[in-house]
């Protein structure tokens, strides 16, 4: 499938289609079954570093070198010849104090956890967006991370050559 310089992707809960976040800033959508991109979206600023789907599968999250989170909803989306696809709308959107380079849901859905080009990670509450708190220990960017299937826990991987988790 043509598609433009793909930093980071996720199947759509049904496994029909895929989406690509790329180094361009674009979120591209990919229908499994034709082979072909049916939909490309400018959706931020900057490259398109992570994409996390919400629990549930009612939408996802992106983190961009844009300093923002991007909260997306599936919609569908009509063509000119009356036929249709999937494609995405931009509900919210979180600004940052830096680049996010990794943007995970706990298990739960209770938090969302950010990791930023400072080499920190921010956690909030996923249904309001408040701020909970900073995690720090790493020396270099976090470009990795998990929670575990409890939520409780969180492992992370730095360019520093560490893993960290608590």
């Amino acid at each position: 499938i043509e598609s433009g310089y793909g930093l980071c992707s996720s199947f759509v809960p049904g496994n029909k289609h895929a989406i690509v976040g790329t180094k361009e800033g674009t979120i591209e959508i990919l229908d499994i079954g034709s082979s072909s991109r049916v939909e490309v979206i400018d959706a931020h600023e900057g490259p398109v570093w992570s994409i996390c789907l919400q629990p549930g599968g009612s939408g996802f999250v992106s983190g961009s070198a844009d300093k923002t989170i991007k909260f997306w909803e599936w919609t569908v989306a009509e063509e000119d010849n009356g036929a249709s696809h999937l494609s995405i709308e931009c509900t919210q959107t979180l600004t940052m104090s830096d680049d996010v380079l990794h943007v995970k849901f706990t298990p739960n859905g209770a938090l969302l956890v950010a990791s930023l080009l400072d080499s920190t990670v921010k956690v909030y509450f996923a249904d309001t967006l408040k701020f909970f708190l900073s995690l720090y220990g790493h020396k270099l960017p976090v470009l990795t991370m998990d929670v575990s299937s409890d939520s409780t826990l969180l492992v992370t991987g730095s360019a520093d050559k560490t893993s960290r988790y608590g």
